[in-house]
């Protein structure tokens, strides 16, 4: 009796062990997948005047409302998302999708592992190969959303009208147009910048000297940046440039408070007709059209860059690395995130070409059905007649470095270096980012 008791009982649990097991697999087929509702997504993207228009906050509501997502969208200016994106990835604070500066900038996210590859997601998409340089390591981690932007000179044609000015072409013509507004603001009690400049952030310094240093010497810039320059063409270049802005600074060319004035304030200065001419990346175009219609102002090439037949010595802001998006890799839905943000990417470069007249970034045509403006011609000759394409040096610097030579541009343009300090400096950072 007890051997057939301990049979059943053995019949019984292998039964239930058999039903457990053939449990299991239909629970797994049955468990429910998340639903859109439940998929949240915070996203840090850069809305300031280098973006066309509020499109680029408004396309994460229209993706939203389309797939259902919960998007917190939260916006800033360039200069605060390089900051707060620095402090995210020490604190492991980053968002799902985040938009990265272009340039050497993004080197150290993809060395923290910040980010997540996304060749996978590019390979379904049409984007021009110049958009798709990879990292070092041979992986993608940014969708592009944001086309090249160029060096240029803006000029406030008001201005230029009330003090009878040309267009300078070269650097000469450049000094004579900073004496004869001088000249007119001791005549006519007026108190007009000749060059707009904003020192609080550095940027438009390093712009100014680098832009100055390409028209004068570009095939030694051209070295400069492939660090094949030696070291006699370099001391050369870098004093020539730096004697050049010396100059500037003695005529007095720039605001009285030039120090204390940030990139923002600037650029307001300029629409204000404060200032005759600024040097600035050609996205700023489409602020300055809002703000300044038509005909408020011109766009052109930085003197001496510039040449008869429409050919052009071109600067490329980021040239190592276009502006776009990055997904975390801490983000719990990598897949939506990175094919949201390649939507996104797709969505946005159709509006910049189909309204604005931007530049493409893909392949696909799209036509431009706007108003032709002549500043948004320029841009395109500028690619279209592009001599030489060079680099911003400043977007080659990795982090250290750029802050090391942004510290020493603001002593110098404070006054606090002179030529020689400042070139044999500079000649040091940039022979130590080359190595």
């Amino acid at each position: 009796m007890k051997r057939l008791i301990s049979i059943l009982l053995i019949c019984i649990l292998g039964i239930l062990l058999f039903l457990g097991g053939c449990g299991e697999p239909q629970d797994s087929e049955n468990e429910e997948e998340t639903s859109p509702a439940e998929i949240s997504l915070e996203v840090w993207i850069c809305y300031d005047r280098n973006v066309p228009g509020a499109y680029y906050v408004f396309e994460w509501d229209n993706l939203a409302e389309k797939y259902g997502y919960n998007i917190e969208i939260q916006t800033y200016s360039e200069q605060e998302i390089k900051d707060k994106l620095k402090m995210a990835v020490v604190s492991n604070e980053l968002p799902d999708i985040f938009y990265v500066p272009g340039g050497a900038y993004p080197e150290y996210l993809f060395e923290a592992g910040a980010c997540i590859p996304v060749q996978e997601y590019l390979s379904e998409t049409d984007f021009k190969e110049k958009y798709l340089l990879p990292y070092e390591d041979g992986s993608n981690y940014i969708i592009p959303c944001m086309a090249d932007s160029y060096g240029a000179a803006y000029y406030n044609t008001e201005l230029m009208a009330e003090i009878g000015l040309e267009i300078p072409s070269n650097w000469e013509e450049l000094e004579e147009m900073v004496q004869k507004v001088h000249q007119y603001n001791e005549e006519n009690g007026t108190e007009y910048a000749a060059i707009e400049l904003g020192m609080k952030d550095k940027w438009m310094g390093e712009l100014l000297y680098c832009m100055t240093a390409l028209s004068q010497n570009q095939e030694i810039y051209r070295r400069t940046e492939t660090g094949e320059a030696s070291d006699e063409e370099l001391s050369a270049m870098l004093t020539e440039a730096s004697g050049a802005i010396d100059r500037l600074m003695k005529l007095g060319a720039f605001p009285g408070e030039y120090m204390e004035i940030g990139e923002p304030e600037a650029v307001r200065n300029f629409i204000n007709q404060d200032a005759v001419m600024m040097v600035h990346q050609t996205s700023l175009v489409y602020h300055l059209i809002q703000n300044m219609g038509r005909e408020g102002f011109a766009a052109a090439a930085f003197p001496g860059c510039g040449e008869e037949g429409a050919l052009y010595r071109v600067m490329d802001m980021n040239y190592t690395y276009t502006p776009g998006l990055a997904v975390s890799s801490g983000s719990e839905y990598q897949e939506e995130a990175a094919r949201l943000s390649v939507e996104f990417a797709l969505n946005v470069n159709r509006t910049n070409v189909e309204q604005h007249g931007y530049l493409n970034m893909t392949e696909e045509d799209f036509t431009y059905d706007g108003s032709s403006f002549p500043q948004i011609e320029f841009i395109h000759d500028l690619e279209t007649h592009a001599e030489t394409t060079d680099a911003f040096l400043f977007s080659g610097f990795v982090q250290e470095n750029g802050d090391d030579w942004g510290n020493l541009m603001k002593q110098f343009y404070a006054g606090q270096l002179d030529v020689q300090e400042f070139s044999e400096n500079s000649a040091g950072i940039i022979k130590n980012n080359n190595s």
